[in-house]
Formats: structure tokens, sequence, C-alpha cells
């Protein structure tokens, strides 16, 4: 299938978004989501992003019930979403948020990834529509925490957490075989965008 090329199209707001903020953040100790960056927590950041990407609706996948929403609530409201298969990784986060997302499709984003932007993340949309999603791909590893997925990937991630097959890589090669993903070949510059944070030396490098 032949990589999505740039490009700049006017997208609609029939488009949900999620933040993946996960679990435990051991490697980090602490909750990332919470982590200030630029005057703001991480979460709220990236809520801003799907916001400012042209999402209607704002989805939290949270494993720990104790995460806490921004304040004041940005706009659209977000709802805080749990998993169905615990301890199963951000497959089981993308599992639930594609069976409750509102619209067919799905923009997924990471809590870690503090050097996204929203300009890069309406390059995907405006390659996405309700049958095919856009899936980033740097060398030869894809970058499935900030992608857009169609309502059709629920199947694949439901069938692969009732097996136990929790990597996201070969789930990803599978929905490109199957036609509802295809790849964006990340640019040399658009490759920071995808810096995350996950111990604490990344927030002193970063």
């Amino acid at each position: 299938m032949t990589p999505l090329s740039p490009q700049k199209v006017a997208i609609s707001t029939a488009v949900s978004g999620v933040v993946l903020v996960g679990g435990k953040s051991s490697r980090m100790g602490r909750d990332k989501a919470a982590l200030p960056v630029a005057g703001e927590t991480l979460l709220a950041r990236q809520l801003r992003l799907l916001a400012e990407a042209g999402c209607g609706e704002c989805l939290v996948s949270v494993a720990r019930p104790e995460t806490v929403l921004p304040h004041p609530l940005p706009t659209p409201t977000p709802r805080m979403i749990g998993d169905r298969f615990p301890e199963a990784g951000p497959l089981a986060g993308l599992e639930r948020s594609l069976a409750l997302a509102r619209h067919d499709r799905l923009l997924v984003l990471a809590v870690d990834l503090p050097a996204m932007t929203a300009d890069f993340l309406r390059t995907l949309l405006a390659g996405a529509n309700s049958q095919c999603g856009v899936v980033p791909v740097i060398g030869d590893r894809f970058e499935p925490l900030a992608a857009v997925y169609p309502r059709q990937a629920h199947a694949e991630a439901e069938l692969r957490l009732l097996r136990g097959e929790l990597a996201l890589q070969p789930f990803v090669r599978a929905g490109i075989a199957a036609g509802w993903l295809r790849p964006y070949v990340v640019s040399e510059a658009e490759g920071r965008l995808f810096t995350n944070w996950n111990r604490p030396e990344d927030l002193v490098s970063g």
C-alpha cells in the first residue's frame, strides 16, 4: 500500500479523540499525566491538542481510577473511560476507546508525547476516513499511539486481547494488511514530535 503523503485538507469535527493515560508510570516514578509542560499538565496539553485538531469528542483512557481530569475542564468536556481488559497495556485502552467512541474515526494520542502538535494530528486526520485510518512510521517501526483508527479496528483489537496478544506492532501490521490502516512516512523534521517522557531523565533532556 502506498504510504500517505503530507497534505493539508479541511477536516470535520465528526471525529473522536482519546488521550491514552495508561497505568502505573512505574519508570517515571510519578503520574505522567500530571507532569507540567509549558504551564499546563501533560493531560491538559494533549486534550487541548485533540480539540485543536478538530475532535468533536474527547475521551481519557485510564487504567488508574485516581487519574484527575484538568480543571477547569476543557472543551469538549472529556469523558473518562476504563479498560475492559486489566493489565493489558495500551491495546486495552485502544479497544475500549474504539468501542465507546461516538464517531467512526478515532484520533489516538499518548499522554507522554510532549512535543506533538495539533498541525501534525490534523495532517493524519486529513488522510483518514471512516473506513481507513493512518499510522505514522519511522524507519521500520510504527507509532501507533499518535494515529487515527476507524471503528472497524475494534474487532482486531478485541480478538488480540482475548488471545493475550498485546503487542501493538503486529496489530498495526494486521490493519495495514486488511486495508483499514495505511502508513504515513514521518519526515526527519517530524521525528522530534515523537519524543516521549518515560523516565525522570527524559524530563531533563526534553
